[in-house]
């Protein structure tokens, strides 16, 4: 896959293999996602699907394939690199909302803006808590708030730079089913507000069958979910197969 191949793609994965403490956990994975779509890969416990994920931002690096961003094959680029372009082309929501204890609702979603070495844009990060429903609770520090409200905020950090491309690892993991609900809405809508593609790894059919597409990783292969209900032009790992 060349990068006049991937330019105006937010996120490509070509031929990607990963064996963890001497188990397989998956063989030539690919796909590609365009600006605006939304993904879910599904997979049981064990499955890799995590590890898939943290290899599209990044945080791992396959066996063999390549991931691309925007163009970039991040193998090709350093440890500090791969941060720095991380920070401004990823967001990352995890199931363990990560928040800072020490930092209320809003510091917390300006810390983005610090970690880039910029100001912080204080009337955004208002912004986007009250995009997700929780400026009410700007001043609030995270023992303060319920999962469901600190998961929210995490989403808003995530947003914080505008990032072309959202990875989400079980956000609703620690939810209980009407916190998750809304929480998932809160991303889809934020996702859709601001353009980007968003790529979430979940157990749950049902969580997602919220995504636009969704895609399953079992028996080390990642192939259209059978309860999946794609438009007719996206088989994201077939279309992404044939443009390797």
């Amino acid at each position: 896959m060349n990068q006049q191949q991937t330019s105006s793609t937010t996120l490509a994965v070509a031929g990607v293999s990963k064996t963890l403490g001497g188990v397989k956990l998956f063989t030539d994975v690919s796909l590609q996602l365009q600006q605006g779509q939304s993904l879910a890969v599904i997979g049981e416990s064990g499955s890799g699907k995590s590890t898939l994920l943290h290899l599209m931002a990044g945080l791992d690096k396959p066996d063999t394939g390549e991931v691309y961003w925007a163009g970039t094959a991040i193998h090709t680029l350093n440890t500090n690199q791969i941060a720095a372009r991380r920070l401004r082309h990823v967001g990352l929501v995890f199931q363990a909302y990560y928040l800072m204890p020490h930092l209320n609702a809003q510091q917390n979603v300006e810390l983005p803006f610090l970690l880039a070495g910029e100001k912080p844009n204080h009337s955004r990060c208002i912004q986007l808590l009250d995009q997700v429903g929780i400026s009410h609770k700007s001043r609030s520090y995270p023992r303060e708030l319920s999962g469901g409200e600190q998961q929210r905020v995490a989403i808003a950090r995530a947003l914080a730079l505008n990032p072309p491309l959202i990875l989400a690892d079980e956000p609703t993991g620690n939810l209980d089913e009407d916190n998750a609900e809304r929480v998932l809405q809160v991303l889809l809508d934020a996702c859709s507000a601001q353009g980007c593609a968003l790529v979430m790894v979940t157990h749950s059919v049902k969580a997602a069958s919220h995504l636009n597409h969704r895609l399953n990783l079992a028996d080390h292969h990642l192939a259209e979910h059978p309860t999946a209900e794609l438009n007719p032009v996206e088989n994201l790992a077939a279309h992404a197969a044939n443009k390797a």
